[in-house]
């Protein structure tokens, strides 16, 4: 996005006149104010023409850094969905395991007459499994929800 901004102003001259010939001659003296703005990695075009006027092929360093530059973020950017992805992989079979185990522990009390704590071994783990399913679909839908209201109140504005 580029912005322009162009100030015009015209001044008379301050020095005064020294003969009564220059009186009737008006000096003015126009100054002119330019600001350009813009947004993102890349100047607009007719700076880059501005670049390689200055020293040849200064333009076509520049696009070509700003590509590396972006091919480079994209490889971190997939390298850490990878990595958490692998990471919440790891947590969930680690889980299952530990699950699992509590659940046959819980059996194996139930079969030496330990009926109570075996009993309540199992349903701790079995409320905690499905109160973490239920948390993390609750969650989702409160995301998927808050998105919703959002996007309808960027649609009124």
């Amino acid at each position: 996005m580029v912005q322009s901004k162009n100030k015009i102003k015209t001044a008379k001259a301050k020095s005064g006149p020294i003969h009564k010939k220059e009186a009737k001659e008006s000096k003015s003296e126009q100054l002119i104010y330019k600001e350009e703005l813009w947004q993102g990695p890349l100047p607009p075009p007719h700076y880059l023409e501005g670049y390689e006027r200055i020293q040849k092929g200064l333009a076509n360093r520049l696009v070509t850094d700003f590509e590396k530059q972006g091919n480079h973020r994209r490889i971190i950017e997939k390298t850490i969905v990878s990595s958490r992805i692998k990471q919440a992989n790891r947590g969930q079979n680690w889980a299952g395991i530990l699950s699992l185990v509590a659940i046959v522990g819980g059996i194996i009390l139930i079969l030496f007459d330990k009926k109570i704590t075996g009993l309540a071994i199992i349903i701790v783990d079995i409320t905690t499994l499905v109160g973490v399913f239920l948390y993390k679909d609750l969650k989702e839908l409160y995301r998927r929800r808050l998105k919703h209201k959002e996007k309808n109140q960027s649609n009124k504005s």
